[in-house]
């Protein structure tokens, strides 16, 4: 292929990032963990955003907040369109970073580098930034590749100590203190091994892991987040303390092992058709392995580094269609940046490292499809349920409800859409319906539920209302405080839900096939005078 083709595919992925990213901006509002910054932002208030971040030693995470707060009321675009362009920008310059570690330091040919591109462009990561928390998450690994390639390419001493600066930023990512020696030392075996050892670090790796080190005591041990400190938030988990600590680690490998198994399954048929119409392939096969094997080397160092913070912590990604609908694939992000490049050297390998056949070309094709369904779908999904919120808030704009506690009652909770609605998900909702401080509390519950067989409100309910701080998930505690008003109501709105739940309507639903149903009957409606 010629290098100006070679050139043009390489912007297009540039493209297929723009157009993931354009579809996320797109989104009516934020999501998940990401709802505290935009109510922080839309509301005007910013200490409970400052609390939470705080609260996890998202420390980082806060400066850029306070940046994008002061940028919006200056142009007056919204915290989470910024937000998202933040996030595109960061993940356009890491797939540049991605490209340029395949080809220098791995010494993949330009053709087969931009395939790692693409990959990591189908990787079925994308549907996380629908959320503005995952900022943090983009911002910290490009901080890592870029910090990294910066320390080990000949600059100025300025260039290089802002290098290390940038990396010592990237251990906002806790992820990031395994990864960033990791790839210091994978940087330092592909350069020039003439003048140095194999096996022995040189400078600038051995000073990244000091860095990581004494990151690691003065944040984790030294001075530790209130969060890790209340209940244990990413603590690693010893494996050999009891049986069932060992099952929790043992169930973060296996939930990563669906990657390799589902998306390696391709390249493992290309590599039997091989073994049977190819003569002393298999002898070929090792010789190859042995000439490259200190790229295989590096890439297995990468791949366990990517995924080992997150499982000695009992979190994992799983690649499944459940596991898509939901906000567990934030913890594949490091693992995207290595994958696709472990998954083309196995396929350049399988190959002996020959231009691609239209044989071979068939299963490249397949495992890149494979990956993107899986993307597809998880982008499908998040579409879908702000589809079913904005249905809400349009339904309920046309009731007039008072401030208080809020049931949403379902016969079947099961017809509710993916990814589950957190409650402070459910009050930020009802938050957009009105446009006023939050002042009340939503739930969605069971027809046959205690909460609202009295119709009233309950001492626990008053309790819930007026003391907030001590029933609200911590890291939200501050946040959402509902009015202390002398009187205190309790709705009950039965609802009925079709067409939002399951695989076809996510993806009907999100490229305007068809539309789901929402039903809404305002059964009660009754307030009492608060104790005082």
């Amino acid at each position: 292929m010629g290098k100006s083709f070679l050139k043009l595919a390489e912007y297009l992925s540039y493209c297929l990032i723009t157009i993931i990213f354009f579809l996320i901006s797109e989104s009516s509002m934020d999501m998940w963990d990401g709802v505290v910054a935009s109510y922080a932002s839309e509301s005007g208030n910013h200490g409970g955003s400052r609390i939470s971040l705080f609260d996890a030693g998202w420390y980082l995470q806060f400066f850029i907040y306070k940046g994008l707060f002061w940028l919006e009321s200056l142009i007056g675009i919204s915290f989470f369109k910024l937000s998202t362009f933040i996030a595109f920008v960061s993940s356009v310059l890491l797939a540049r970073e991605i490209f340029l570690f395949s080809n220098k330091v791995l010494r993949l040919e330009y053709y087969y580098s931009v395939w790692v591109l693409y990959f990591f462009v189908a990787f079925p990561i994308w549907q996380i930034f629908f959320s503005s928390i995952h900022l943090i998450f983009i911002i910290c690994t490009l901080f890592c590749f870029l910090g990294v390639r910066l320390a080990y390419t000949p600059q100025s001493m300025l260039i290089k100590s802002l290098s290390f600066v940038i990396i010592a930023l990237s251990f906002q990512l806790n992820s990031m203190l395994v990864l960033a020696p990791c790839l210091g030392y994978a940087y330092q075996l592909g350069g020039d091994n003439s003048q140095t050892k194999f096996w022995q670090p040189n400078k600038s790796t051995l000073f990244i892991f000091f860095l990581s080190t004494l990151t690691y005591l003065f944040l984790k041990v030294l001075f530790p987040s209130p969060l890790a400190l209340s209940d244990g938030y990413n603590s690693i988990i010893n494996p050999f303390s009891s049986s069932e600590n060992f099952l929790i680690i043992l169930g973060a490998i296996k939930s990563y092992a669906t990657f390799f198994i589902i998306l390696f399954a391709p390249l493992l048929v290309f590599f039997i058709i091989n073994i049977f119409v190819r003569k002393n392939y298999v002898y070929d096969f090792s010789i190859y392995i042995k000439k490259n094997y200190l790229s295989f080397f590096i890439i297995s160092i990468l791949t366990a580094a990517s995924m080992f913070s997150y499982i000695m912590v009992g979190k994992a990604s799983i690649l499944s269609v459940d596991g898509m609908a939901g906000w567990g694939m934030r913890h594949s992000l490091v693992l995207a940046t290595i994958f696709p490049m472990l998954l083309i050297m196995v396929f350049k390998t399988i190959s002996l490292g020959a231009q691609t056949t239209k044989l071979s070309s068939f299963f490249l094709g397949l495992t890149l499809l494979l990956s993107f369904s899986f993307l597809t779908l998880g982008i499908a999904s998040k579409i879908n349920r702000l589809q079913f919120q904005d249905d809400l808030i349009m339904l309920l704009k046309k009731e007039q409800l008072k401030p208080g506690i809020v049931y949403f009652v379902f016969s079947d909770l099961s017809e509710l859409p993916d990814p589950v609605m957190r409650e402070y998900e459910l009050n930020y909702t009802f938050y957009k319906v009105y446009e006023d401080k939050i002042d009340s509390l939503v739930f969605f519950v069971q027809d046959n539920s205690i909460l609202i067989q009295d119709k009233n409100l309950t001492s626990k309910e008053f309790t819930l209302l007026n003391n907030p701080a001590e029933t609200i998930n911590i890291q939200l505690a501050k946040v959402y405080e509902p009015s202390l008003k002398p009187l205190q109501c309790k709705s009950l709105i039965a609802i009925k839900v079709s067409n939002f739940e399951g695989i076809s309507n996510m993806i009907a639903n999100s490229i305007g096939f068809r539309r789901g149903g929402i039903d809404l009957e305002l059964q009660s409606s009754r307030c009492s005078i608060a104790n005082k």
